[in-house]
């Protein structure tokens, strides 16, 4: 069971990591002054929205599946974080952080909140499953 937990934290980093590297460019590319500070906890939403919407795109091209296609989703991610790098070196020191230290703490208190809404999936199951605190939806219609 203790590699069944391990396996799903680096999972579920991995999957961050690719949402966090496919929404960066563009969350630096398109964020308004104001949110700029915000750009590490933008990414992985704008990330998500992204392969989302590219993955649906591609569904309805009918290609063959996500293994075909899925270098070619991540491809055009390096050109957006080219030119988000290249546009935020170009501001002031003061707008162009990216890590601001006033938002470790929310950073902490969001990894301790998905370690606690993980307790579930750690306890009662001993696979890899969709089970959450008030869904498990997948896995009772798996089962039946």
């Amino acid at each position: 069971m203790l590699l069944t937990v391990w396996h799903f934290l680096f999972y579920s980093f991995l999957s961050i990591l690719i949402l966090f590297f496919s929404g960066l460019g563009l969350t630096m590319l398109f964020s308004p002054p104001k949110l700029r500070k915000y750009v590490l906890f933008l990414s992985p939403v704008v990330g998500f929205c992204y392969s989302t919407l590219i993955g649906w795109y591609c569904y309805n091209l009918g290609l063959h599946g996500t293994d075909s296609y899925a270098l070619f989703i991540l491809i055009p991610p390096v050109f957006f974080l080219a030119l988000g790098i290249k546009k935020h070196s170009k501001q002031t020191p003061e707008h162009g952080k990216i890590l601001n230290r006033n938002l470790i703490a929310p950073l902490i208190v969001g990894l301790i909140t998905f370690l606690v809404i993980s307790i579930p999936l750690f306890k009662h199951t001993d696979g890899l499953t969709s089970i959450s605190i008030g869904n498990n939806d997948l896995a009772h219609y798996g089962t039946t």
